[in-house]
């Protein structure tokens, strides 16, 4: 089959389920089929990570945990709430709170002309480059901005210190926080500007599933070969940020090296070798 027959091929398959599933109001596709992805996505990612911290196998890689003195546990521990805690908050917020922030963002954002929108056309190469190129500096904008305001003190106290139980953070725990943040640091700040953007909805699919993988990467607590390293050779960028409640706000690292806020990690960088490079678990 040539290039031509297989986008021919793709684009009349698309354009069937589009047919089929979408909705004058673009409700179903974008929201619903939007939320399927990013939970699915968190589950898988999140569940494979659960494994390897419970079971600390492979070995090779749980000597890769960049706090490799706080061992995870179901239980309640000094460093971490239970798994049964963060099962009853995380569902919560995948069951409630996210599906109604996308929804909230969709049915707004579609009177202005924005919004994730739904076409039988596949997107251009042009916007999916342009897309593509712009969409980790807006996310970082408003992830930035939401997270340095959750950090403030009447913010930190009452909804912020929720996501901070985790001192150690895992896989899962991402979207272990306030409902309050739930929808405004993470919907908001997070998956928000997909909507600013106006991203077709296969587009949105696809930076669902990476935003979601990336979250949980950054969350998980390893330094492993296949995860985002600094220009310094660290991969603990927002492990650090759990371990000491300050710096390191944004997601791509720009605004915090512009702001100064990553200061005192990249002062700790200087004095200790990543976790890829440590020896053995004592």
């Amino acid at each position: 089959m040539s290039v031509s027959q297989l986008s021919n091929t793709t684009t009349r398959i698309w354009a069937d389920i589009v047919e089929k599933y979408g909705d004058d109001e673009d409700i179903f596709l974008p929201v619903v089929v939007g939320w399927m992805v990013g939970f699915s996505t968190y589950c898988i990612c999140g569940g494979l990570y659960l494994i390897l911290d419970v079971t600390k196998k492979p070995s090779w890689m749980y000597k890769r945990k960049h706090q490799n003195k706080r061992d995870y546990s179901l239980q309640k521990t000094s460093y971490n709430p239970s798994f049964l805690q963060l099962l009853k908050v995380v569902l919560f917020n995948w069951l409630v709170v996210i599906p109604a922030g996308l929804y909230f963002l969709q049915k707004t954002m579609k009177p202005l002309g924005l919004g994730v929108y739904v076409s039988k056309e596949l997107p251009s190469l042009t916007e999916v480059v342009f897309h593509t190129l712009i969409a980790p500096f807006a996310t970082e904008v408003t992830f930035f901005v939401s997270h340095y305001w959750l950090h403030t003190k009447p913010l930190y106290k009452r909804v912020h210190k929720v996501h901070h139980d985790f001192k150690s953070p895992h896989a899962l725990a991402c979207i272990y926080a306030h409902w309050f943040e739930a929808l405004v640091g993470n919907t908001f700040g997070v998956m928000g500007p997909a909507f600013f953007l106006n991203l077709h909805v296969l587009e949105w699919y696809v930076g669902l599933v990476l935003g979601w993988v990336g979250t949980c990467i950054g969350h998980s607590g390893y330094d492993l070969p296949w995860h985002k390293k600094r220009s310094n050779g660290f991969g603990d960028f927002h492990d650090f940020h759990h371990e000491n409640f300050v710096g390191n706000y944004g997601s791509i690292g720009l605004l915090d090296w512009l702001c100064g806020t990553d200061q005192k990690w990249r002062e700790r960088c200087k004095n200790q070798k990543p976790a890829s490079e440590r020896v053995k678990l004592d």
